[in-house]
């Protein structure tokens, strides 16, 4: 009875490693530049192919000055991206606080005109016409994006 005992206790454990390294994101983090030029102030999403309409499964992040972002799931509560095949979409980032709350006439105008390498290519836009696609690997967290001129 003891040797059936192990057995069961080794099994469950074996389960229990099992699920517990079954996790499918992965930190990612990257830098979106257009012809090696870093683009600032873009919204950039990851969109798991294999579960393209759950809103939760999306990661996303905006890029600082440097064209760096930094992605986390929409859940709130997950940061970085799902492994396996995700369709990248790229769109304006937010207007930061102080432009909005700025009282010079035509703050957002200026702030939206003073961003480099604009407009971004429509193309990226919407998940159905993207054409950029990367496949997010365990142990691999950097993703450095160039989408050419491709407009």
């Amino acid at each position: 009875m003891s040797r059936l005992f192990i057995a069961i206790v080794m099994v469950m454990t074996a389960l229990t490693l099992g699920c517990m390294g079954s996790s499918t994101e992965v930190p990612v983090s990257g830098k979106l530049m257009i012809n090696g030029q870093p683009i600032e102030n873009v919204l950039v999403r990851f969109h798991p192919a294999a579960t393209p309409d759950d809103e939760k499964a999306i990661a996303s992040g905006v890029t600082d000055a440097n064209g760096q972002f930094e992605l986390a799931r929409n859940d709130g509560k997950t940061k970085g991206a799902s492994v396996g095949i995700n369709i990248v979409t790229l769109a304006e980032g937010p207007i930061p606080e102080e432009v909005l709350n700025s009282k010079t006439p035509l703050a957002v105008e200026s702030f939206l005109v003073g961003l480099k390498h604009r407009p971004l290519p429509v193309v990226y836009e919407r998940q159905v016409d993207s054409t950029l696609k990367v496949e997010v690997k365990v142990g691999q967290g950097n993703y450095d994006l160039d989408i050419g001129k491709q407009r």
